[in-house]
């Protein structure tokens, strides 16, 4: 008897522990923009959280999020061949119903060489047809490669205010 309480204990220590590793092992954010530029971000806020959502190492909540990362000062110039974009990213505090402190930020300029430009609401249309498949084929998709570069600036915020700089492109690897 002695030896199943014991044994019991010892499942039961190694399941919560293994339950700490688990959740320890992803930073959670929220994702965030202001009232105004709620409208022109929401594909891009959705392309993010997609990509987040099947990230080794992040992931995205509403309540309970570690970070915030704040979307703002979108632009986006179409030319001939090319997108340009470009778009303010903060590391903040979790705030429920107000931006937290801002921990960190950086600017992502961005230009997409493609032949036929259409805009980042349709092309998410497109990915939502396709049961939000994103394939190696897929990554043309312009929401879902500032999904990327923003999961990499999440990334690289993150690791600088924790000290540790280590290089991201062994986790992310898109075509832009």
């Amino acid at each position: 008897m002695i030896f199943n309480s014991r044994f019991s204990q010892f499942i039961m220590t190694l399941v919560l522990f293994s339950g700490m590793v688990t959740a320890q092992g992803r930073v959670y954010f929220d994702i965030k923009t202001t009232f105004d530029e709620k409208t022109d971000l929401l594909p891009i806020e959705l392309g993010t959280t997609l990509v987040f959502s099947q990230s080794d190492w992040a992931g995205i909540l509403e309540i309970g999020e570690d970070y915030c990362i704040f979307m703002r000062n979108y632009r986006r110039k179409e030319t001939h061949n090319a997108v340009f974009i470009s778009l303010d990213i903060e590391l903040r505090n979790p705030g429920t119903f107000k931006a937290g402190d801002i921990l960190g930020n950086r600017t992502i300029r961005l230009k997409i060489n493609r032949d036929n430009t259409i805009s980042p609401a349709t092309e998410f249309y497109n990915l939502i047809k396709s049961g939000f498949d994103i394939s190696e084929d897929d990554y043309h998709n312009e929401t879902i490669i500032i999904g990327k570069v923003v999961e990499k600036t999440a990334w690289a915020l993150y690791r600088s205010i924790q000290g540790n700089r280590n290089n991201f492109s062994t986790i992310i690897h898109s075509r832009v």
